[in-house]
Protein backbone atom coordinates (compact mmCIF):
# COMPACT_ATOMS: atom_id res chain seq x y z
CA UNK A 1 0.00 0.00 0.00
CA UNK A 2 2.76 2.82 1.05
CA UNK A 3 4.53 1.47 -2.19
CA UNK A 4 1.41 2.65 -4.29
CA UNK A 5 0.96 5.77 -2.07
CA UNK A 6 4.66 7.31 -2.50
CA UNK A 7 4.24 8.28 -6.53
CA UNK A 8 0.50 9.44 -5.62
CA UNK A 9 1.77 12.31 -2.94
CA UNK A 10 4.50 13.04 -5.24
CA UNK A 11 2.28 13.82 -8.42
CA UNK A 12 0.10 15.87 -5.22
CA UNK A 13 2.55 18.01 -4.24
CA UNK A 14 3.96 18.36 -7.43
CA UNK A 15 0.75 19.71 -8.54
CA UNK A 16 -0.22 21.58 -5.59
CA UNK A 17 3.60 23.18 -6.52
CA UNK A 18 3.36 24.02 -10.32
CA UNK A 19 -0.24 25.21 -9.05
CA UNK A 20 1.39 27.55 -7.22
CA UNK A 21 3.90 28.88 -9.74
CA UNK A 22 1.07 29.39 -12.14
CA UNK A 23 -1.49 31.17 -10.02
CA UNK A 24 1.27 33.56 -8.97
CA UNK A 25 2.08 32.21 -5.58
CA UNK A 26 -1.34 33.02 -4.20
CA UNK A 27 -3.00 30.34 -1.72
CA UNK A 28 -6.69 29.01 -2.99
CA UNK A 29 -9.38 31.62 -1.65
CA UNK A 30 -7.76 34.89 -3.22
CA UNK A 31 -8.06 37.21 -6.10
CA UNK A 32 -5.10 35.97 -8.32
CA UNK A 33 -2.62 37.98 -10.88
CA UNK A 34 -4.80 36.68 -13.57
CA UNK A 35 -8.43 38.03 -11.94
CA UNK A 36 -6.62 41.38 -11.47
CA UNK A 37 -5.33 41.67 -15.13
CA UNK A 38 -8.81 40.49 -16.71
CA UNK A 39 -10.46 43.70 -14.18
CA UNK A 40 -8.13 45.83 -15.52
CA UNK A 41 -8.48 44.70 -18.81
CA UNK A 42 -12.27 45.69 -18.84
CA UNK A 43 -11.23 49.36 -17.61
CA UNK A 44 -12.50 51.78 -20.32
CA UNK A 45 -10.42 55.27 -20.20
CA UNK A 46 -13.44 56.99 -22.25
CA UNK A 47 -15.84 56.56 -18.47
CA UNK A 48 -15.04 58.90 -16.17
CA UNK A 49 -15.40 56.77 -13.89
CA UNK A 50 -12.12 54.86 -14.56
CA UNK A 51 -10.44 56.49 -12.46
CA UNK A 52 -12.39 55.23 -9.33
CA UNK A 53 -11.78 51.65 -10.38
CA UNK A 54 -7.96 52.51 -10.87
CA UNK A 55 -7.72 53.48 -7.81
CA UNK A 56 -9.80 50.66 -5.94
CA UNK A 57 -7.91 47.89 -7.90
CA UNK A 58 -4.27 49.85 -6.56
CA UNK A 59 -5.66 49.64 -2.96
CA UNK A 60 -6.76 46.29 -3.56
CA UNK A 61 -3.02 45.29 -5.13
CA UNK A 62 -1.83 46.45 -1.63
CA UNK A 63 -4.14 44.75 0.43
CA UNK A 64 -3.23 41.15 -1.77
CA UNK A 65 0.77 42.28 -1.11
CA UNK A 66 -0.18 41.98 2.36
CA UNK A 67 -2.22 39.11 2.23
CA UNK A 68 0.40 37.68 0.57
CA UNK A 69 -1.52 35.96 -2.82
CA UNK A 70 0.32 37.90 -4.92
CA UNK A 71 4.51 38.50 -4.90
CA UNK A 72 5.59 42.33 -5.33
CA UNK A 73 7.02 41.31 -8.60
CA UNK A 74 3.62 40.46 -9.84
CA UNK A 75 2.08 44.05 -8.00
CA UNK A 76 4.51 46.13 -10.20
CA UNK A 77 3.54 44.33 -13.31
CA UNK A 78 -0.09 45.26 -12.82
CA UNK A 79 0.83 48.69 -11.70
CA UNK A 80 2.44 48.82 -15.18
CA UNK A 81 -0.77 48.00 -16.93
CA UNK A 82 -3.20 50.54 -14.30
CA UNK A 83 -0.69 53.33 -15.15
CA UNK A 84 -0.86 52.60 -19.34
CA UNK A 85 -5.01 52.96 -18.29
CA UNK A 86 -4.43 55.71 -16.16
CA UNK A 87 -2.47 57.79 -18.96
CA UNK A 88 -5.07 57.08 -21.67
CA UNK A 89 -8.18 57.96 -18.97
CA UNK A 90 -6.03 61.33 -19.01
CA UNK A 91 -6.05 61.88 -22.51
CA UNK A 92 -10.10 60.84 -22.86
CA UNK A 93 -10.43 63.16 -20.78
CA UNK A 94 -8.58 66.53 -22.32
CA UNK A 95 -10.07 65.08 -25.71
CA UNK A 96 -13.69 65.44 -23.89
CA UNK A 97 -12.72 69.14 -22.71
CA UNK A 98 -15.24 71.53 -24.87
CA UNK A 99 -14.77 74.83 -25.13
CA UNK A 100 -18.20 75.57 -25.62
CA UNK A 101 -19.05 73.90 -22.30
CA UNK A 102 -20.61 76.14 -20.29
CA UNK A 103 -18.39 74.45 -17.16
CA UNK A 104 -15.26 74.06 -19.12
CA UNK A 105 -13.23 76.07 -16.71
CA UNK A 106 -14.67 74.35 -14.02
CA UNK A 107 -13.67 70.60 -15.60
CA UNK A 108 -10.21 72.39 -16.87
CA UNK A 109 -9.66 72.90 -13.37
CA UNK A 110 -10.55 69.97 -11.95
CA UNK A 111 -8.48 68.01 -14.35
CA UNK A 112 -5.28 70.31 -14.17
CA UNK A 113 -5.96 69.77 -10.34
CA UNK A 114 -5.16 66.04 -10.89
CA UNK A 115 -2.03 66.61 -11.01
CA UNK A 116 -1.30 68.07 -7.37
CA UNK A 117 -2.29 64.46 -5.78
CA UNK A 118 0.16 61.20 -5.75
CA UNK A 119 -1.96 59.63 -8.24
CA UNK A 120 0.82 60.88 -11.31
CA UNK A 121 3.52 59.34 -9.69
CA UNK A 122 1.53 56.25 -8.40
CA UNK A 123 -0.07 54.97 -11.90
CA UNK A 124 3.53 56.35 -13.47
CA UNK A 125 1.93 58.90 -15.20
CA UNK A 126 4.15 59.62 -18.76
CA UNK A 127 5.90 62.41 -19.71
CA UNK A 128 4.31 61.84 -23.19
CA UNK A 129 0.58 62.09 -21.40
CA UNK A 130 1.64 65.38 -19.41
CA UNK A 131 3.16 66.94 -22.85
CA UNK A 132 -0.06 65.99 -24.33
CA UNK A 133 -2.69 67.05 -22.03
CA UNK A 134 -0.30 70.93 -22.23
CA UNK A 135 -0.43 71.27 -25.50
CA UNK A 136 -4.31 70.23 -25.57
CA UNK A 137 -5.04 72.45 -22.29
CA UNK A 138 -2.98 75.54 -24.08
CA UNK A 139 -4.94 75.49 -27.17
CA UNK A 140 -8.27 74.52 -25.69
CA UNK A 141 -7.91 77.55 -22.79
CA UNK A 142 -7.10 80.25 -25.93
CA UNK A 143 -9.65 78.98 -28.03
CA UNK A 144 -11.94 79.22 -25.09
CA UNK A 145 -10.87 83.15 -24.12
CA UNK A 146 -11.83 83.88 -28.18
CA UNK A 147 -15.43 82.48 -27.72
CA UNK A 148 -15.83 84.16 -24.30
CA UNK A 149 -14.75 87.43 -26.19
CA UNK A 150 -16.59 86.91 -29.41
CA UNK A 151 -20.02 86.04 -27.67
CA UNK A 152 -20.17 89.49 -25.88
CA UNK A 153 -22.87 90.98 -27.00
CA UNK A 154 -23.62 94.85 -26.79
CA UNK A 155 -27.32 94.45 -27.08
CA UNK A 156 -27.03 92.09 -24.21
CA UNK A 157 -28.48 93.70 -20.80
CA UNK A 158 -25.68 91.79 -19.16
CA UNK A 159 -23.29 92.95 -21.43
CA UNK A 160 -20.98 95.14 -18.95
CA UNK A 161 -21.16 92.35 -16.30
CA UNK A 162 -19.92 89.77 -18.48
CA UNK A 163 -16.81 91.81 -19.80
CA UNK A 164 -15.58 92.75 -16.32
CA UNK A 165 -15.88 88.91 -15.65
CA UNK A 166 -13.45 88.18 -18.51
CA UNK A 167 -11.19 91.21 -17.67
CA UNK A 168 -11.40 89.75 -14.04
CA UNK A 169 -9.82 86.09 -14.96
CA UNK A 170 -6.82 87.79 -16.25
CA UNK A 171 -5.82 88.55 -12.46
CA UNK A 172 -5.56 85.20 -11.25
CA UNK A 173 -3.36 82.49 -12.15
CA UNK A 174 -5.38 80.66 -15.10
CA UNK A 175 -3.57 82.77 -17.77
CA UNK A 176 -0.31 81.68 -16.36
CA UNK A 177 -1.15 78.25 -15.50
CA UNK A 178 -2.72 77.55 -18.69
CA UNK A 179 -0.84 79.12 -21.43
CA UNK A 180 -2.09 82.46 -22.04
CA UNK A 181 -0.74 83.61 -25.34
CA UNK A 182 0.03 86.96 -26.28
CA UNK A 183 -1.86 86.54 -29.56
CA UNK A 184 -4.88 85.15 -27.55
CA UNK A 185 -4.56 88.54 -25.45
CA UNK A 186 -4.30 90.79 -28.03
CA UNK A 187 -7.42 89.75 -29.88
CA UNK A 188 -9.73 89.81 -26.52
CA UNK A 189 -8.65 93.11 -26.57
CA UNK A 190 -9.67 94.35 -29.82
CA UNK A 191 -12.97 92.28 -29.30
CA UNK A 192 -13.31 94.03 -25.94
CA UNK A 193 -12.26 97.59 -26.46
CA UNK A 194 -14.43 97.40 -29.77
CA UNK A 195 -17.44 96.11 -28.20
CA UNK A 196 -17.32 98.06 -25.23
CA UNK A 197 -17.26 101.47 -27.39
CA UNK A 198 -20.12 99.85 -29.50
CA UNK A 199 -21.93 99.41 -26.26
CA UNK A 200 -20.96 102.70 -24.85
CA UNK A 201 -22.72 104.61 -27.97
CA UNK A 202 -25.31 102.73 -27.78
CA UNK A 203 -26.18 104.10 -24.24
CA UNK A 204 -24.67 107.71 -24.92
CA UNK A 205 -27.88 107.54 -28.02
CA UNK A 206 -30.42 106.16 -25.64
CA UNK A 207 -29.22 109.72 -23.06
CA UNK A 208 -32.57 111.74 -23.51
CA UNK A 209 -31.38 115.60 -22.92
CA UNK A 210 -35.22 116.76 -22.42
CA UNK A 211 -35.68 113.81 -19.33
CA UNK A 212 -35.27 115.27 -16.00
CA UNK A 213 -33.08 112.29 -15.13
CA UNK A 214 -30.74 113.25 -18.10
CA UNK A 215 -27.50 114.05 -16.09
CA UNK A 216 -28.25 111.41 -13.14
CA UNK A 217 -27.57 108.73 -16.39
CA UNK A 218 -24.99 110.80 -17.80
CA UNK A 219 -23.05 110.72 -14.56
CA UNK A 220 -23.69 107.58 -14.40
CA UNK A 221 -22.02 106.63 -17.84
CA UNK A 222 -19.26 109.30 -16.53
CA UNK A 223 -18.04 106.72 -13.99
CA UNK A 224 -17.98 103.69 -16.73
CA UNK A 225 -15.16 105.72 -18.48
CA UNK A 226 -12.77 106.47 -16.02
CA UNK A 227 -13.25 102.84 -15.14
CA UNK A 228 -12.58 101.33 -18.54
CA UNK A 229 -10.63 104.03 -19.81
CA UNK A 230 -8.09 102.40 -21.68
CA UNK A 231 -10.72 100.84 -24.22
CA UNK A 232 -12.71 104.61 -24.43
CA UNK A 233 -12.43 105.68 -27.54
CA UNK A 234 -11.90 109.14 -28.93
CA UNK A 235 -15.14 108.96 -30.79
CA UNK A 236 -17.39 108.26 -27.54
CA UNK A 237 -15.82 110.98 -25.72
CA UNK A 238 -16.83 113.69 -28.24
CA UNK A 239 -20.45 112.11 -28.84
CA UNK A 240 -20.62 112.55 -24.53
CA UNK A 241 -19.18 116.20 -24.64
CA UNK A 242 -21.75 116.51 -27.96
CA UNK A 243 -24.72 115.18 -25.60
CA UNK A 244 -23.98 117.16 -22.65
CA UNK A 245 -23.69 120.44 -24.95
CA UNK A 246 -27.44 119.54 -26.24
CA UNK A 247 -28.55 119.48 -22.87
CA UNK A 248 -27.03 122.34 -21.65
CA UNK A 249 -28.23 124.29 -25.15
CA UNK A 250 -31.34 122.87 -24.08
CA UNK A 251 -31.20 124.06 -20.79
CA UNK A 252 -30.72 127.78 -21.79
CA UNK A 253 -33.15 128.19 -24.68
CA UNK A 254 -35.77 126.91 -21.88
CA UNK A 255 -34.89 129.53 -19.86
CA UNK A 256 -37.82 132.63 -19.75
CA UNK A 257 -37.40 135.50 -18.88
CA UNK A 258 -41.59 135.53 -18.52
CA UNK A 259 -42.28 133.00 -16.20
CA UNK A 260 -41.93 133.15 -12.70
CA UNK A 261 -39.41 130.79 -11.69
CA UNK A 262 -36.80 132.85 -13.97
CA UNK A 263 -34.46 133.97 -11.64
CA UNK A 264 -34.15 130.09 -9.79
CA UNK A 265 -33.50 128.74 -12.92
CA UNK A 266 -31.25 131.09 -13.83
CA UNK A 267 -29.28 130.43 -10.52
CA UNK A 268 -29.43 127.02 -11.56
CA UNK A 269 -27.75 127.27 -14.60
CA UNK A 270 -24.68 129.41 -13.23
CA UNK A 271 -24.23 126.69 -10.54
CA UNK A 272 -23.73 124.29 -12.91
CA UNK A 273 -20.51 125.71 -14.20
CA UNK A 274 -18.86 125.01 -11.05
CA UNK A 275 -19.45 121.47 -11.46
CA UNK A 276 -17.19 118.27 -12.97
CA UNK A 277 -18.99 117.88 -15.65
CA UNK A 278 -19.23 121.19 -16.76
CA UNK A 279 -15.59 121.82 -16.37
CA UNK A 280 -14.78 118.61 -18.24
CA UNK A 281 -18.24 118.05 -20.78
CA UNK A 282 -19.12 121.49 -22.17
CA UNK A 283 -17.91 122.76 -25.04
CA UNK A 284 -16.03 126.47 -25.31
CA UNK A 285 -18.48 126.83 -28.17
CA UNK A 286 -21.27 125.79 -25.35
CA UNK A 287 -19.83 127.68 -22.63
CA UNK A 288 -19.89 130.87 -25.03
CA UNK A 289 -23.52 130.21 -26.09
CA UNK A 290 -24.59 129.79 -23.02
CA UNK A 291 -23.13 132.82 -21.27
CA UNK A 292 -24.33 135.19 -24.17
CA UNK A 293 -28.14 133.87 -23.94
CA UNK A 294 -27.90 134.00 -20.35
CA UNK A 295 -27.02 138.18 -20.09
CA UNK A 296 -29.63 138.46 -22.66
CA UNK A 297 -32.36 137.22 -20.97
CA UNK A 298 -32.01 138.70 -17.98
CA UNK A 299 -31.51 141.73 -19.19
CA UNK A 300 -35.10 140.83 -20.52
CA UNK A 301 -36.18 139.99 -16.95
CA UNK A 302 -34.50 143.10 -15.37
CA UNK A 303 -37.03 145.21 -17.53
CA UNK A 304 -39.99 143.01 -17.09
CA UNK A 305 -39.56 144.47 -13.45
CA UNK A 306 -40.83 147.86 -14.50
CA UNK A 307 -44.28 146.54 -15.26
CA UNK A 308 -46.93 145.47 -13.72
CA UNK A 309 -48.42 143.35 -16.24
CA UNK A 310 -48.62 139.57 -15.91
CA UNK A 311 -47.50 137.13 -18.21
CA UNK A 312 -50.16 135.89 -20.14
CA UNK A 313 -50.04 132.19 -20.94
CA UNK A 314 -51.80 129.87 -23.63
CA UNK A 315 -52.66 126.56 -22.02
CA UNK A 316 -50.20 123.87 -23.44
CA UNK A 317 -51.85 121.79 -26.11
CA UNK A 318 -48.87 119.08 -25.33
CA UNK A 319 -47.14 120.00 -28.50
CA UNK A 320 -46.79 123.75 -28.30
CA UNK A 321 -47.21 126.45 -26.10
CA UNK A 322 -46.30 130.55 -25.96
CA UNK A 323 -46.34 133.10 -23.88
CA UNK A 324 -45.55 137.00 -23.49
CA UNK A 325 -45.35 139.93 -21.50
CA UNK A 326 -46.13 143.55 -22.22
CA UNK A 327 -43.79 146.64 -20.77
CA UNK A 328 -45.10 150.06 -20.94
CA UNK A 329 -43.82 153.15 -20.89
CA UNK A 330 -45.05 157.07 -21.21
CA UNK A 331 -44.88 160.94 -20.37
CA UNK A 332 -48.15 162.80 -18.74
CA UNK A 333 -47.19 165.33 -22.00
CA UNK A 334 -46.88 163.06 -24.43
CA UNK A 335 -50.10 161.86 -26.11
CA UNK A 336 -48.37 158.12 -26.85
CA UNK A 337 -46.56 155.50 -24.83
CA UNK A 338 -44.19 152.79 -25.47
CA UNK A 339 -44.99 149.21 -25.75
CA UNK A 340 -42.76 146.80 -25.45
CA UNK A 341 -43.66 142.99 -25.86
CA UNK A 342 -41.26 140.14 -25.41
CA UNK A 343 -42.44 136.81 -25.76
CA UNK A 344 -41.75 133.12 -26.54
CA UNK A 345 -43.37 130.22 -28.03
CA UNK A 346 -41.84 126.59 -27.54
CA UNK A 347 -41.96 123.50 -29.00
CA UNK A 348 -43.02 120.45 -26.18
CA UNK A 349 -42.75 117.50 -28.34
CA UNK A 350 -38.66 116.82 -28.23
CA UNK A 351 -37.55 118.06 -31.68
CA UNK A 352 -40.39 115.71 -33.50
CA UNK A 353 -42.80 118.52 -34.37
CA UNK A 354 -40.69 122.28 -34.39
CA UNK A 355 -42.01 125.47 -34.26
CA UNK A 356 -42.82 127.24 -38.05
CA UNK A 357 -44.25 130.51 -37.53
CA UNK A 358 -44.54 133.14 -34.92
CA UNK A 359 -46.37 136.14 -35.24
CA UNK A 360 -47.56 139.33 -32.41
CA UNK A 361 -50.55 141.16 -33.15
CA UNK A 362 -51.58 144.71 -31.96
CA UNK A 363 -54.70 146.05 -32.41
CA UNK A 364 -55.63 143.36 -34.87
CA UNK A 365 -52.17 144.64 -36.84
CA UNK A 366 -48.51 142.92 -37.37
CA UNK A 367 -46.05 143.56 -34.87
CA UNK A 368 -44.03 141.04 -35.41
CA UNK A 369 -44.11 137.69 -38.03
CA UNK A 370 -41.71 135.53 -37.55
CA UNK A 371 -41.91 134.38 -41.32
CA UNK A 372 -41.41 130.25 -42.06
CA UNK A 373 -38.35 129.06 -39.04
CA UNK A 374 -38.08 125.32 -37.85
CA UNK A 375 -36.81 125.59 -34.11
CA UNK A 376 -38.05 124.18 -30.97
CA UNK A 377 -37.87 127.62 -28.80
CA UNK A 378 -38.94 131.17 -30.69
CA UNK A 379 -38.09 134.17 -28.13
CA UNK A 380 -38.04 137.69 -29.18
CA UNK A 381 -39.30 141.19 -28.32
CA UNK A 382 -40.78 143.85 -30.18
CA UNK A 383 -41.03 147.43 -29.45
CA UNK A 384 -43.84 149.93 -30.92
CA UNK A 385 -45.30 153.66 -30.43
CA UNK A 386 -49.02 153.40 -29.70
CA UNK A 387 -51.72 155.79 -28.24
CA UNK A 388 -52.24 156.35 -24.72
CA UNK A 389 -55.18 154.46 -23.70
CA UNK A 390 -56.06 149.98 -24.07
CA UNK A 391 -54.81 147.99 -26.14
CA UNK A 392 -55.35 144.20 -27.43
CA UNK A 393 -52.35 141.73 -27.29
CA UNK A 394 -52.21 138.40 -29.43
CA UNK A 395 -49.41 136.16 -29.91
CA UNK A 396 -50.10 132.99 -32.08
CA UNK A 397 -47.56 130.17 -33.12
CA UNK A 398 -47.58 127.17 -35.50
CA UNK A 399 -45.81 124.26 -35.43
CA UNK A 400 -44.88 121.50 -38.18
CA UNK A 401 -47.83 119.50 -37.38
CA UNK A 402 -50.46 122.41 -38.35
CA UNK A 403 -51.32 122.41 -34.57
CA UNK A 404 -51.52 126.68 -33.49
CA UNK A 405 -52.03 128.21 -30.02
CA UNK A 406 -52.95 131.97 -28.90
CA UNK A 407 -52.84 133.83 -25.95
CA UNK A 408 -54.15 137.37 -26.06
CA UNK A 409 -55.43 140.02 -23.67
CA UNK A 410 -55.70 143.89 -23.62
CA UNK A 411 -53.55 145.84 -21.84
CA UNK A 412 -53.98 149.42 -20.59
CA UNK A 413 -50.74 152.19 -21.40
CA UNK A 414 -50.87 155.45 -19.95
CA UNK A 415 -53.75 157.59 -18.11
Amino acid sequence: MSSLTSPVIIVTVLLVLLSMVLGCGEPSGGTSAADFSKQIAKLDPADPDTLGKLIEISEDLDAAVNAGTISEKQKERLTRDLGKKFNKWVKARVDELDPEDPDFIGKLVNLTGLQETDLPEKFGYSKETHEYKEKQIKDKFNEWIRREADRLDPSDPEFLEKLVNLTLLQETDLPKKFGYTEETHKYKEKQIKDKFNEWMKSEIDKLDTSQDDFLKKFEELIVVTREYAKWYSEENRERLEEKYSQWLKRKVDELDSIRPDFLEKYKELLRLQETYEYSKWCSRETHEYKEMHLRYKYKQWEKLLLTPEEPVYTIPTGELDISWQANCSWSSEAATATLTINFTARDLTNGKSPVTRVTVEVDGKVAHDSGTISVANYSHSVTLVVSKGSHLVKAWARNARGNTVEASKSITCGQ
